[in-house]
C-alpha cells in the first residue's frame, strides 16, 4: 500500500480548538476560510434550539469558502468535534495563494465542491418531485422567432 503524506505550506495563522467549541455561528457576518489541519468540524443548522447536522469537515478539508466570495451572512453554524488544528484564511488572496502554495488542495477543494453539488441537486430533485408545480419548456417556438425560450410554471 502507497501512503502518501501531503505537506502544507503557509504563514497564514494556524490556531487549535478544543473539541465542543462553536467557529461561527448561523447569521454571522465573517468571511474567514478555515482548513482542517487535525480533527473534524461539524457544520449544522440551529433551528428552534435544535442542531440539525448538514455534514462534517475532516483534516484537509475546507469550510467557509463561500463566503470569502459572496460576503453573505454564514447559512450555517460550526462546531469542533474533537481537538482540531485550523488554518486562518481572512481574503480572497490569501486563498488564492494559499491554494497556489499547495497546489494539491486544488483536487481536495474540487471533490469537495462537487460532493456538495450532488447533495443539494439531490435535495432540490427530491422537493422538485414532491411539488405540485410542473415546469415545462415551451416547444412551440420556431427557430425564426427572435423572442426567447420560455419556461411556464403550472
Amino acid at each position: 500500500m502507497l501512503v502518501v503524506r501531503r505537506k502544507i505550506i503557509t504563514k497564514l495563522p494556524i490556531v487549535e480548538v478544543e473539541d465542543n467549541t462553536v467557529i461561527f455561528e448561523q447569521g454571522e457576518e465573517d468571511s474567514t476560510v478555515y482548513f482542517v489541519l487535525e480533527g473534524g468540524v461539524k457544520i449544522y443548522d440551529d433551528k428552534n434550539g435544535t442542531e440539525h447536522e448538514i455534514g462534517t469537515v475532516k483534516k484537509h478539508e475546507f469550510f467557509g469558502e463561500n463566503e470569502i466570495y459572496t460576503h453573505a451572512p454564514r447559512n450555517a453554524s460550526a462546531k469542533t468535534t474533537e481537538l482540531t488544528k485550523l488554518i486562518l484564511i481572512k481574503t480572497e488572496a490569501e486563498f488564492e495563494h494559499f491554494v497556489t502554495e499547495n497546489y494539491w488542495v486544488t483536487g481536495k477543494i474540487m471533490e469537495s465542491m462537487s460532493e456538495r453539488m450532488a447533495e443539494i441537486n439531490a435535495v432540490l430533485a427530491t422537493k422538485i418531485q414532491g411539488s405540485a408545480i410542473k415546469v415545462e419548456l415551451a416547444t412551440d417556438i420556431k427557430p425564426e422567432d427572435k423572442s426567447p425560450r420560455r419556461i411556464i410554471h403550472r
